[in-house]
C-alpha cells in the first residue's frame, strides 16, 4: 500500500509562525517558577527537595499534578504538611509551580530527609523530626526556639495560626514572605505539640 506523505509535506510547508511553539511568557514562568523554588523565600524545598525529587514530603516533579491539584494540596494539604495562604505564595505562582514541575522528568527515587528521625533520641525529638518540624529548624531547635516561645499558648497559636501569629510577635522585613504554614491540629495534636515544648524548653545540660 503505498503511504500517504502529504500531510508531513503540507507540515513541512506550513510557515514557522504556525506550527505550534513555545512561548516565550511559558519559558519565562517557568524559569521563574524554578528561581522561586529555589530561593530563600520558600522553604518547600527543605521538605519536597531541591528540584522536586522528594525527601521528607513526596515528590512533586514529573508527577503531572495540575494547577487545581497542586493548589489543593498547597491550600488544604493531607498529612502533616501546613498550609499556605494566598499571602505566603499566590495563585499565580502555584500555576507556575505546578507547570515546571510537570516539566521535569519523574525522580527514580526520592530523595533522603535532611534530618532522618533517630530511633535513640527523645520521643519528644522523634515527634519534632517526624511532624517536618526538623527539616527547616534543625534536629534541636535554639532554646525556647531562640527565647521567642516561653508560653504553650504562643506555641500553639504559632503553630496553628502562624501567618497571623508570627508578624505580631517579630515585624517582617520587607517584601519577605513567611517561610512556615499553619498546622492542622488534627495532623499535629496539642498533646504532641506540648511534648515537644516541653522538650525544646527543658533546661539544658
Amino acid at each position: 500500500m503505498k503511504k500517504n506523505t502529504a500531510a508531513p509535506l503540507l507540515l513541512l510547508l506550513l510557515p514557522i509562525s504556525l506550527l505550534p511553539t513555545v512561548s516565550l511568557a511559558q519559558v519565562t514562568d517557568l524559569a521563574a517558577a524554578k528561581t522561586l523554588w529555589e530561593s530563600s523565600s520558600l522553604f518547600c524545598k527543605s521538605c519536597h527537595g531541591k528540584s522536586g525529587e522528594g525527601a521528607f514530603g513526596p515528590d512533586l516533579a514529573g508527577r503531572g499534578l495540575s494547577a487545581a491539584q497542586f493548589r489543593h494540596a498547597v491550600r488544604e494539604p493531607w498529612g502533616v504538611m501546613p498550609a499556605f495562604p494566598e499571602q505566603q505564595i499566590s495563585d499565580a505562582e502555584i500555576v507556575a509551580l505546578a507547570a515546571w514541575f510537570a516539566s521535569l522528568p519523574k525522580p527514580a527515587e526520592p530523595g533522603r530527609w535532611l534530618i532522618p528521625v533517630a530511633a535513640d533520641k527523645p520521643h519528644a525529638q522523634q515527634l519534632f523530626a517526624a511532624a517536618g518540624c526538623a527539616q527547616c529548624h534543625g534536629p534541636i531547635p535554639p532554646p525556647n526556639f531562640d527565647g521567642l516561645v516561653k508560653e504553650f499558648a504562643l506555641l500553639k497559636e504559632l503553630v496553628y495560626n502562624h501567618t497571623a501569629a508570627m508578624p505580631k510577635l517579630e515585624p517582617q522585613k520587607p517584601g519577605s514572605r513567611l517561610g512556615m504554614g499553619n498546622f492542622n491540629p488534627l495532623r499535629l495534636s496539642e498533646a504532641q505539640l506540648r511534648e515537644i515544648f516541653d522538650w525544646v524548653t527543658a533546661p539544658r545540660k
